[in-house]
């Protein structure tokens, strides 16, 4: 038997690495008024999901939940700085790396108001699993 918040945390944890490869992978858009704005919509989302599941977050997982959202976001920013900035990436391969991040910030959006929001329907998760 492994309590659930051990299988939790562990899967937060590895996703979290993955999300710092990609960070690594993407590279950090060049610094223009175009990406600071991409980077304030996704670390904006961030914060305000935060706040909707915090409420909700036992005291201990508070903090790994803070800083899985914030390196999100950063995913998210370096996902899609292609689309705004000059680099070496095509537009078509910045374009699917953009979108690409979305869809996993939006699958990670489900399951967590899912996992953690009493309001929300745990159908949620059944229904993206199916489609």
């Amino acid at each position: 038997f492994i309590p659930v918040i051990d299988v939790f945390m562990g899967g937060l944890a590895f996703f979290l690495v993955g999300h710092l490869f990609y960070i690594a992978a993407f590279g950090m858009p060049k610094l223009t008024a175009a990406s600071l704005a991409l980077l304030a919509i996704f670390l904006g989302y961030a914060y305000v999901m935060f706040h909707i599941l915090e409420p909700h977050l036992k005291g201990d997982l508070k903090v790994p939940v803070v800083v899985y959202s914030l390196v999100i976001g950063l995913m998210g920013w370096c996902a899609g700085g292609s689309l705004v900035t000059e680099k070496r990436t095509s537009k078509s391969a910045g374009a699917a790396a953009a979108l690409g991040s979305i869809f996993f910030i939006s699958s990670d959006t489900i399951l967590a108001l899912s996992d953690f929001h009493p309001k929300v329907d745990k159908g949620l998760q059944i229904q993206m699993a199916r489609s």
